[in-house]
């Protein structure tokens, strides 16, 4: 679910029925329902009221104050008893290493084929030898990545290819 950003200096935070009201002076700037909103921000000179503060700690939902330079300045915080059994389970497959390298594989093919399209985009001719072989060194360690044994291998291809990646970006640029 989405958070509620609140920056309009002068603004306050308001509840109506099961609605979060962005309000400044008579005027409603924004409705949403609560149940809609995971989490809100309120920055700067925005004021809340009681009633929003006791809904959003009913619902579950945090409250974020920031400064106007966005600098944080607290949190409101309901009870953590909603997520706990996910929490738990979070952590018990966090100490999975088979697991974390699966996932560590996925997100480093996925980096790598990004990386791999951008190079073939930069290269408008297909033509540019740069582009090509780092285009072609990209895939052959994406290529590389379900062999990997552990992680430091792992983060060893993912080096390669980040050199790979920003010698052709020195070469466009």
């Amino acid at each position: 679910m989405p958070s509620l950003y609140v920056t309009e200096p002068g603004a306050m935070l308001a509840k109506e029925g099961g609605r979060l009201l962005v309000t400044k002076g008579d005027e409603v700037l924004l409705a949403v329902p609560a149940a809609r909103v995971d989490g809100v921000v309120l920055v700067g000179g925005v004021g809340v009221t009681t009633p929003p503060l006791a809904a959003l700690l009913d619902g579950g939902i945090g409250l974020v104050l920031l400064r106007g330079d966005g600098r944080f300045r607290g949190r409101l915080s309901p009870p953590l008893a909603k997520h706990v059994a996910l929490r738990r389970a979070q952590y018990r497959r966090a100490d999975d290493e088979a697991l974390r390298l699966a996932l560590g594989r996925a997100f480093v093919a996925g980096k790598l084929g990004n990386a791999r399209t951008l190079c073939l985009r930069w290269d408008q001719t297909n033509a540019d030898p740069v582009a090509l072989g780092a285009a072609a060194e990209l895939r052959r360690l994406r290529d590389r990545l379900p062999t990997a044994p552990d992680r430091p291998s792992l983060m060893g291809l993912e080096g390669e290819a980040a050199r790979a990646y920003f010698a052709l970006f020195r070469h466009v640029l």
